[in-house]
């Protein structure tokens, strides 16, 4: 009985796939991806609170991790900390729920501590610029990424979010991919 009732299941399967009714290919099982900067940590003298850290370091500093949409992220006293791939993002709750926090000095702290001010930069929209982003080096990044065989630089950028009316909505750390 079981095997006819498959057969017929999967005669009927196949035939709403001709008629273009049913999809081609079976549903995917999630799998896991080889992220840059995820799990294994080089053996190497590395200082940071934040950017350039893996995975598990990130998890020693921060306790432990939930995953995100695209992300995984970690709690830290209200402000959501991302990790994704090499870069990290900080989410300020704009419902009033978190302390009070100097955003611009949360994100600088997650800087390596060689990391050295390289400028300004000017982004936006053609009625609004928002000149606090910037440029940040760090040559113990570079020679982290070095080690990783990632192909990135020691550069940081870091870009400010603002919500209209209620200040900075997230701040991203980008490290800069080097061209092929």
């Amino acid at each position: 009985m079981f095997c006819s009732r498959y057969l017929t299941l999967s005669v009927m399967w196949m035939a709403l796939m001709a008629l273009g009714l049913a999809p081609v290919a079976l549903p995917a099982v999630a799998q896991a991806v080889d992220q840059p900067c995820g799990d294994d940590a080089p053996a190497d003298n590395y200082q940071s609170q934040g950017v350039g850290l893996t995975v598990p370091e990130l998890t020693a500093l921060y306790g432990p991790n939930d995953v995100g949409q695209g992300s995984i992220f970690f709690d830290m006293d209200g402000v959501q900390l991302h990790k994704v791939g090499c870069d990290l993002i900080l989410v300020f709750p704009q419902d009033g729920s978190g302390e009070q926090v100097d955003e611009t000095a949360l994100a600088e702290s997650l800087l390596p501590p060689d990391a050295e001010l390289v400028g300004t930069i000017a982004l936006g929209t053609a009625i609004a610029e928002f000149e606090g982003n910037t440029l940040w080096r760090s040559p113990s990044l570079a020679d982290r990424f070095a080690t990783m065989d990632e192909n990135r630089d020691g550069e940081i950028l870091i870009v400010y979010t603002y919500e209209m009316g209620s200040g900075i909505q997230r701040v991203e750390l980008r490290t800069l991919e080097l061209p092929e």
